[in-house]
């Protein structure tokens, strides 16, 4: 291996790794943000969950997917995931 393909294997590592950072920052956002708008929808003596609006996400999110040149599927099935998880601790 060359000095200068390691350095640019450390170099993609790098900038993956402070991409992975900012997703795990957008995730708390994300997870606080949810949680302030259950918390005015129980407030409200509003339903927390909203099917019609969760396959309106899901819908959009497959677009931004394919637009971004990027597997629909697989996208809508890691927010499945986000959304079905509980990030707060």
């Amino acid at each position: 291996m060359s000095d200068a393909y390691a350095v640019r294997v450390a170099a993609h590592r790098a900038r993956i790794d402070a991409l992975d950072d900012a997703i795990v920052a957008l995730l708390a956002d994300r997870a606080a943000e949810v949680a302030a708008l259950w918390e005015a929808k129980a407030a409200a003596g509003d339903a927390v969950i909203d099917a019609p609006r969760e396959a309106a996400v899901y819908a959009r999110l497959r677009t931004v997917a394919a637009d971004a040149g990027l597997a629909p599927e697989a996208v809508e099935a890691v927010f499945r995931t986000i959304v079905g998880a509980k990030l707060r601790g």
